[in-house]
């Protein structure tokens, strides 16, 4: 049974390398440092914070807070420059792709415990942007960009932040200006912007999407728009999909064998053993002593037999008598009369060990025996073969 949790464990280690990794945070304050756990994944790491309504931060991760061989992770976040009260999100990126860590809940940040200061007004963005339409189920949004320090390049990317749920992004095409929201009624969702080059925004504030008659981009695999987020998730999807049936026919057949293997050796155990006697060195004869009456009685039996075949067969030969040695080892038969058992080749040969005639102190009383197929001779026979009677 030791064969089953390998392959549930197995199962999990798969599952847990396509669909991502998960993570922990310790409780945040204002100023405070946090520390952030994870399980899985993929190095380079990069660490998201993200608060509606201010500009997510990009923070990287170093590769000494995350052991390959244990596949864990804990780094230590020295400040956070967030003021008391404010929301956020956090999110783990790594080699696989934005938002693959997941994206935890709305956290909000706590009173200061540390001690440090820290300056928690939101850095002045890139660029800016509105949303000029509601954000709705499979409705059209429409963003409007608008120049900061430098002029937003297109095309821009739209990052959909999803609280405590899998967020992705969208890559918009040159000369679009809006995004069918690809969102189910009641889904939270805080929107970052950024252009071609990777500057940042901002992120509007937290939205939930509105319901509409509209489930078209809702039954559809991935957006209009072309979301490479959803492309990934489906590829993923499908990938665990099929590791896991993979792994769960492993698993079936191991079992099979193992009920296969342990019915085969009940049966083994309870089959009868027999000891075949393959030569005289092979399995050790078994004797059986007769007493003076039963060997006596074996040797009759077997001289008469002979003795009567010899003289319907050849006459005057019949004076000739078996040896008592001889004739018990020989199997006899006869029609009306019970037969010496002769062993078979499976199994040992019975020695039987007989006691001479001279060896008796007393009379042997042999039972007479009679048979319909053998008639009293006659006086004159048994006068010319054995002398007088």
């Amino acid at each position: 049974m030791a064969l089953i949790p390998l392959a549930l464990l197995w199962l999990a280690h798969a599952f847990l390398l396509v669909c991502g990794f998960d993570f922990s945070v310790s409780q945040v304050g204002q100023c405070d440092p946090f520390t952030l756990l994870w399980s899985g994944g993929h190095p380079p790491f990069q660490l998201l914070i993200i608060p509606p309504g201010g500009v997510m931060k990009n923070i990287s991760i170093p590769a000494s807070a995350y052991n390959s061989s244990s596949k864990q992770g804990s780094y230590t976040v020295p400040r956070l420059d967030l003021a008391q009260e404010q929301l956020f999100m956090l999110s783990i990126s790594d080699s696989t792709g934005m938002f693959a860590g997941g994206t935890s809940s709305l956290m909000t940040v706590g009173a200061p415990r540390s001690g440090q200061s820290c300056n928690t007004t939101f850095p002045r963005p890139d660029f800016t942007f509105s949303l000029d339409s509601d954000l709705a189920q499979c409705s059209p949004l429409v963003i409007t960009l608008y120049p900061g320090p430098v002029e937003p390049a297109l095309p821009i990317q739209l990052l959909v932040n999803i609280p405590e749920g899998q967020s992705f992004f969208v890559n918009l095409s040159p000369g679009l200006s809006q995004w069918t929201a690809n969102l189910t009624a009641g889904t939270p969702a805080a929107l970052t912007v950024l252009d071609a080059l990777g500057r940042n925004g901002g992120t509007e504030t937290l939205r939930v999407a509105q319901p509409t008659n509209d489930t078209s981009c809702i039954m559809s695999s991935t957006p209009s728009t072309g979301s490479n987020s959803d492309a990934q998730r489906q590829k993923i999807i499908g990938l665990a999909v099929g590791i896991s049936v993979g792994g769960f026919g492993v698993l079936c057949l191991a079992l099979s064998f193992f009920l296969w293997y342990r019915r085969k050796l009940h049966n083994d155990a309870m089959r009868p053993t027999k000891f075949l006697a393959t030569g005289p060195s092979d399995v050790r004869p078994q004797y059986r002593t007769l007493n003076p009456t039963q060997s006596s009685i074996v040797s009759s039996k077997a001289h008469l037999m002979q003795g009567t075949i010899r003289r319907e067969s050849f006459g005057e030969s019949s004076r000739h008598r078996p040896h008592p040695s001889e004739s018990s080892t020989r199997p006899i038969q006869s029609r009306g009369s019970t037969s010496v058992p002769t062993p078979t080749a499976s199994y040992p040969s019975d020695i039987v060990t007989h006691l001479d005639i001279s060896q008796l102190t007393g009379p042997v009383e042999f039972p007479p025996e009679y048979s319909p197929n053998f008639p009293p001779l006659s006086s004159s026979l048994l006068r010319g073969a054995d002398g007088p009677v």
